[in-house]
């Protein structure tokens, strides 16, 4: 009984041991953590976004989006996080929309932990390029087989859920984005007269 309660004892201290220890790694790398995490976003943005070389979070919304600029600092177009599930988890999409907010210019995936081989292939590039031209003054639909919309994505074969996930992202915030940056666009058209979109 003696040599029991001398092993859980070492167990015990070896545990908080080791989790104290954890927990000041966090704490210490938490700030790198956090700049790669906002490095690798403002990345992905102009990606989405051709000819965008910065971004900023737009101000005084509720909503995560992000105005992105040309070397000139002329707006090029906008970048909104957004996520819907598919099959195995949430499958975090970057929206990049023109400069008008008028038609998706691309798609990146950021987070999809979808069956290897089957749903992760919404990360491919021929799938999020279907996004490429679609309006956003109307939810984006999901084809299948012989269905047509000049509007619609054609849903990956054996990855109906995945595929699904991706169009729900791109829809969701859709009424609220357009609204967010007709009121940006209204704002620098009032403060520039005469000269239009920044």
């Amino acid at each position: 009984m003696k040599s029991f309660l001398q092993q859980t004892w070492l167990v015990i201290v070896l545990a908080v041991g080791f989790g104290a220890a954890l927990a000041g790694v966090e704490h210490a790398l938490a700030p790198r953590i956090a700049r790669n995490a906002v490095d690798k976003l403002h990345g992905a943005i102009n990606e989405v976004v051709p000819g965008g070389v910065a971004s900023a979070r737009a101000q005084g919304v509720d909503l995560e989006i992000y105005r992105v600029t040309d070397a000139a600092g002329r707006t090029v177009g906008w970048a909104y996080p957004s996520s819907a599930l598919g099959y195995a988890d949430n499958v975090v999409v970057l929206v990049g929309l023109d400069a008008g907010g008028q038609q998706i210019v691309g798609v990146q995936i950021l987070k999809s932990n979808e069956t290897p081989g089957l749903g992760d292939r919404v990360k491919g590039e021929q799938f999020r390029d279907r996004f490429k031209g679609k309006r956003t003054d109307a939810p984006i639909p999901l084809l299948r087989g012989s269905e047509s919309d000049p509007n619609g994505v054609d849903v990956l074969t054996g990855a109906t859920y995945s595929s699904r996930a991706v169009v729900n992202a791109c829809n969701v915030k859709r009424e609220k984005v357009s609204a967010i940056i007709a009121a940006e666009l209204a704002k620098d058209t009032a403060a520039t007269p005469g000269q239009g979109t920044p």
